[in-house]
């Protein structure tokens, strides 16, 4: 890991002294680095404690701001905005969508990704539902946490475009956006939003939560550099932009 040993990195990350190490990861002057949050007062609950940021040595735990994910039956998605037909779906409802299942790469602007396994739906099978307008050329989706990221739907309509409520032939923990998160390989993981709650239609395209507090695009594609995959235990080298990771 660059001569710095991951136990260490582990560590440093924890303490919150990685800053300077994951920017020279990032391969460029400038790519933006993820803020960490400071965890919330109170006990946790039988289903759905308090999630947070934490570094794993497998899988790294990402959010807006530590909160208690609401449980799959209580949990509700609103589809609304520049559509026909506004729905509020339950968990039961998105399962009976057609299902779509692969194998992809999440990566993270902190130079590090993990692969899995993931399990959901294609926008395309809501759109039939909820019949946007013409003008409803864009999805702002709103999370649990309070987090918040825009995308086209030109995006979302892409092949391997997955809004996925199962990792690994499980059901989403909390950590990794129970109920439902979205996965779009070839951009950044603050991109893919996490425990949504919300989608709405609109008719432009506005930056999500990160591009308006740093140094984050608002297309959020995976940039030149490299990337410390979790599951591989080395550095790998990106070399093009814009691009799905495949290791």
């Amino acid at each position: 890991m660059n001569r710095v040993a991951r136990r260490k990195f582990i560590e440093l990350a924890l303490t919150g002294a990685a800053g300077a190490f994951l920017a020279a990861c990032a391969g460029q002057q400038g790519q933006p680095q993820q803020p960490t949050s400071t965890p919330l007062p109170g006990a946790a609950r039988v289903r759905g404690k308090i999630v947070q940021n934490e570094n794993r040595p497998d899988r790294n735990v990402r959010y807006f701001t530590p909160f208690i994910p609401p449980t799959p039956e209580e949990w509700r998605l609103t589809v609304n905005g520049l559509v026909t037909t506004p729905l509020t779906l339950t968990f039961a409802d998105i399962q009976q969508l057609p299902a779509v299942e692969q194998v992809s790469r999440m990566k993270c602007v902190e130079c590090w990704s993990f692969k899995a396994q993931w399990g959901g739906f294609a926008l395309a099978s809501l759109l039939e539902q909820v019949k946007p307008k013409l003008n409803g050329q864009y999805v702002r989706m709103t999370c649990g946490d309070g987090y918040w990221e825009v995308l086209p739907v030109e995006d979302l309509t892409r092949d391997r475009v997955v809004f996925t409520y199962r990792m690994a032939s499980e059901f989403l923990a909390d950590e990794y956006g129970s109920p439902l998160r979205l996965i779009v390989p070839w951009k950044y993981r603050y991109k893919g939003a996490k425990c949504i709650t919300g989608m709405e239609f609109v008719s432009s395209l506005a930056p999500g939560y990160w591009p308006t507090v740093g140094p984050y695009t608002t297309h959020g594609d995976i940039q030149v550099g490299s990337d410390f995959p979790q599951d591989v235990g080395e550095r790998r080298p990106i070399t093009e932009p814009g691009k799905e990771l495949t290791y």
